[in-house]
C-alpha cells in the first residue's frame, strides 16, 4: 500500500452518501458522481485518497485490520463488532436509538419496574443486547438472533420483547409495539486505525481537524432522512473522563466539591414503597409469597417446596467443578479463613481485675447468619467466600444463603461449589428484596437469622435498611470506588488498568486519580481510551468514567493525601516511591482498603490476599470498617463484686441513683448494705 495515501472505508447507502458530502465540505478533492456507480474501490483524481465501499458491518473490520486507515460507521455496528479502534468524532447524522420494545401491555405501572428475567428477546444485535441485560439490568435472558423483521417475533409468540433500532417508531406503532426503554442513542462515527494514527499522523490529524471544523460550521442540508427529528448542530466530543486542576484556584476546588457531593448521592432511588410491599407480603405469607415473587421478578416457576437447593446438588456441583478452578477457590478460601481467624485473637478481654472487683468482655458468635449473593449472568463465587468465611471463622452455628435462580431455575454450579467450600449449611434459590425479607422474618422453609450480610442492588439494599432492627446487617454498600495517588514516575498503563478494574463494575462506579504530574494525567487519559476500547464492558466503563470519575492535578502530594481523607474511598492505591508511600500511608486515615506499591493492584484484594473485599463506600470509610469476623460476634459484659467491695462502693451508687430520681435503683443497693 502507498504509505502516503489515505484509505477510507465508507458504508454503502445513506450513511455513505452523507459521509461523502461531509468529506467534500471538509475540503477533500473527490467527485460525488464517482460514488453512484457499482465500483467498490474509488480513487481521488490526484490518487491521494482511496475509498473502499463496503457493507456497514464490514467497515470496522477493514479499519481494524489496517486495510483502511479511516472509516465511517454507525455506532450500533461499533457496539456490536467490538473492534479495537480509535473513535474520534460523532458525525451527527444517521441519528437513531437502540431500544427495548414490546407490546404496550408490558409497560409497567407507575412506581413499578420492568422485570425481564428469563424473557425471550429477539434482535439483530445480540452482543449489545447481551451486554445491556447483563451489565445494566442484571438479568438473564434468552436471546434469539434474527436478521430482519424483528417486530414480527412478539406478534407470533417467538419472543416476548425485541431490541432494535428505532427512528420514527412508525413500524412499532403499526404492529402494536412500544418503546419500553431506550438503551443508547446512536449516530454515525468516524473511526481510525490505531497504528495509522501514529504512522500517518501528518496526514490524518489535519483531516480530522477539517472534519471537526465542518461539523461545527454551517453546512448545506444533507439528504433528508424519513421522519427524522430536525437536525441540530453536534456538540464538541465529550472527554472520556473529566479533568480537575487544583493548581488554578477556586474553580478547581468547586469542581472537586461537586464530585464529592455527587459521589455520595449515588444509587439513591425511590424504591421504598415497592420494597415495603415485598417485605410485608413475605412476612405474612412466607414460602407462597417467595414462589410468587420468584415467578414475577425472575420469570422462574419454583414450587414453595423446591426453594431449598438439595445437599446432593451442591455436592455434585463441587465434584463436577473444573479441578484447577476448584483448587484456586480452595486456596483463596484458605487465605481468607486464616486472615479472619486472626482477627479473633483479642475478642475476649478482661477490662478490670482488682481485689473483689472484676469486669470482662466476653464475645459469643451469633446463632444464625444469612448471606445474600447476587445472581445475573456473571456468577460471583468470591462474594460467597468473602461473606461466608468471616462468619464461619467467628464460630456462627448455622449459615444460610440465598441467591437468585437462573433462567433454568438452577443456581450456577460455581456458586454451589463455592458455598460447599466456604461451609454454607443451607442454600435457597430466592433473590431480591424477598430473600432479605425471608431471612429477616423467616418463612415455612427459610429460617429467620440474626444478621444478614452480602451485596445487592438498590432493592436489596433498601430491604436491608428496612429490616434493620428485626435483625442486624453488615452495611449498605453502594457503587464501587477506587482512588489512586500516583507520582510522575508511575506507569500510566498500570494506573488506567486499575481505574478500569472498578469502572467496569457499575455505570455509577467512581474512578479517581490524584497526581502532581500534568504529563501523567495526559498519558493516563490516552491509556484509558485504549483500554476502554479493548474492553467487552466498554459501555459500562464509558458511563462510569463520564460520571463520578476524574483525573485531578494537585499542587503537591500532601494535598493529594488531604483530598483522599475527604473522599474516604473504598479502595485506595498508593503508587508512590517508597518513602513518599510510607508517609502517605501514615497520614491518610480514611479508606476501606489500601494497596501499597505498583505490584499490589486492587484485584489482589478482590480475590487473593485474604483481606475482605466487602468495604464501606460513598465516603462511609470515615466511620465504617471492612466486613470482618468480629461483626459476627456479640459481646456480653460480665460484672462481679464481692460483699466487701459493694459495701465500700454502695454509698456512691446510692447517691447517683438518688440524683436521677430512681429510688428502686438505690433500694437494690441499700438492701444489700442492710439499710432501710
Amino acid at each position: 500500500m502507498n504509505q502516503a495515501r489515505l484509505s477510507i472505508a465508507l458504508p454503502k447507502g445513506r450513511l455513505g452518501d452523507n459521509a461523502v458530502k461531509l468529506l467534500i465540505q471538509a475540503g477533500l478533492n473527490i467527485n460525488p458522481e464517482d460514488f453512484s456507480s457499482r465500483q467498490l474501490i474509488i480513487e481521488s483524481p490526484d490518487g491521494d485518497l482511496r475509498f473502499l465501499l463496503a457493507k456497514p458491518a464490514d467497515v470496522p473490520t477493514y479499519v481494524a485490520a489496517g486495510v483502511a486507515d479511516i472509516g465511517v460507521v454507525g455506532k450500533d455496528t461499533l457496539l456490536e463488532e467490538g473492534r479495537d479502534l480509535y473513535e474520534v468524532a460523532d458525525l451527527g447524522f444517521g441519528a437513531c436509538r437502540l431500544c427495548l420494545c414490546g407490546p404496550a401491555t408490558m409497560q409497567p405501572a407507575a412506581g413499578e419496574s420492568l422485570r425481564l428475567q428469563g424473557a425471550r428477546v429477539a434482535t439483530k444485535y445480540p452482543v449489545s443486547t447481551r451486554r445491556y441485560f447483563e451489565d445494566v439490568r442484571g438479568e438473564s435472558v434468552e436471546i434469539i438472533r434474527l436478521n430482519g423483521s424483528v417486530e414480527l417475533a412478539p406478534l407470533i409468540g417467538l419472543a416476548d420483547v425485541i431490541v432494535d433500532i428505532v427512528e420514527s417508531g412508525r413500524t412499532l406503532a403499526e404492529n402494536g409495539l412500544v418503546v419500553l426503554e431506550t438503551i443508547t442513542e446512536l449516530s454515525a462515527r468516524l473511526v481510525v486505525n490505531r497504528v495509522s494514527m501514529k504512522m500517518k499522523a501528518g496526514r490524518i490529524t489535519p483531516l480530522l481537524a477539517a472534519i471537526r471544523q465542518s461539523l461545527t460550521a454551517p453546512e448545506p442540508e444533507l439528504e433528508p432522512e424519513p421522519e427524522s427529528e430536525p437536525k441540530t448542530e453536534p456538540e464538541p466530543p465529550t472527554p472520556l473522563i473529566r479533568r480537575i486542576d487544583l493548581t488554578t484556584g477556586r474553580a478547581g476546588e468547586a469542581e472537586l466539591e461537586q464530585l464529592i457531593a455527587d459521589r455520595r448521592q449515588q444509587g439513591v432511588k425511590d424504591v421504598t414503597e415497592t420494597v415495603r410491599e415485598i417485605l410485608d407480603t413475605v412476612a405474612a405469607r412466607g414460602d407462597a409469597a417467595l414462589a410468587e415473587f420468584t415467578s414475577r421478578f425472575d420469570k422462574v416457576e419454583i414450587a414453595p417446596t423446591e426453594l431449598e437447593v438439595p445437599a446432593t446438588e451442591i455436592a455434585a456441583a463441587l465434584e463436577g467443578l473444573d479441578p484447577v478452578l476448584r483448587s484456586d477457590l480452595e486456596a483463596a478460601a484458605a487465605r481468607i479463613r486464616r486472615f479472619h481467624e486472626a482477627q479473633l485473637e483479642t475478642a475476649n478481654d478482661t477490662v478490670l481485675d482488682e481485689a473483689g472487683r472484676h469486669v470482662a468482655i466476653c464475645a459469643r458468635p451469633l446463632g444464625r447468619v444469612g448471606v445474600y449473593v447476587p445472581g445475573g449472568l456473571a456468577p460471583l463465587p468470591s462474594s460467597v467466600l468473602m461473606n461466608v468465611l468471616p462468619a464461619r471463622a467467628a464460630g456462627v452455628d448455622e449459615i444460610v444463603m440465598c441467591t437468585p435462580p437462573g433462567a433454568d431455575g438452577r443456581v450456577a454450579p460455581v456458586i454451589l461449589a463455592a458455598a460447599a467450600i466456604a461451609g454454607v449449611d443451607r442454600l435457597f434459590r430466592v433473590g431480591g428484596a424477598q430473600a432479605i425479607a425471608a431471612m429477616a422474618y423467616g418463612s415455612q422453609t427459610i429460617p429467620a437469622v440474626d444478621k444478614i450480610a452480602g451485596p445487592g442492588n438498590l432493592y436489596v439494599n433498601e430491604a436491608k435498611r428496612q429490616i434493620y432492627g428485626v435483625c442486624d446487617i453488615d452495611m449498605l454498600a453502594g457503587p464501587s470506588e477506587i482512588l489512586v495517588i500516583a507520582d510522575g514516575g508511575q506507569s500510566p498503563d498500570f494506573i488506567a488498568a486499575d481505574l478500569l478494574s472498578q469502572a467496569e463494575h457499575d455505570p455509577h462506579a467512581s474512578a479517581v486519580l490524584l497526581t502532581d504530574s500534568r504529563e501523567l494525567i495526559e498519558n493516563v487519559a490516552l491509556a484509558l481510551e485504549r483500554q476502554t476500547a479493548a474492553s467487552d464492558r466498554n459501555t459500562i466503563i464509558t458511563q462510569a468514567l463520564g460520571g463520578q470519575s476524574a483525573l485531578i492535578l494537585v499542587p503537591d502530594l500532601e494535598t493529594a493525601c488531604r483530598i483522599a481523607d475527604r473522599l474516604a474511598p473504598e479502595h485506595l492505591e498508593l503508587l508512590l516511591e517508597p518513602a513518599a508511600r510510607e508517609q502517605a500511608r501514615a497520614s491518610i486515615r480514611h479508606a476501606g482498603a489500601v494497596f501499597l506499591g505498583p505490584w499490589s493492584p486492587e484485584p489482589l484484594g478482590d480475590y487473593w490476599s485474604g483481606a475482605n473485599h466487602v468495604l464501606p463506600t460513598g465516603g462511609s470509610a470515615r466511620f465504617a470498617s471492612p466486613l470482618n469476623s468480629r461483626m459476627f460476634l456479640k459481646q456480653t459484659s460480665y460484672i462481679e463484686w464481692d460483699k466487701e467491695s459493694l459495701t465500700a462502693d454502695g454509698p456512691a451508687i446510692i447517691r447517683l441513683a438518688t440524683a436521677e430520681g430512681l429510688d428502686r435503683h438505690a433500694a437494690a443497693v441499700r438492701l444489700r448494705l442492710g439499710e432501710n
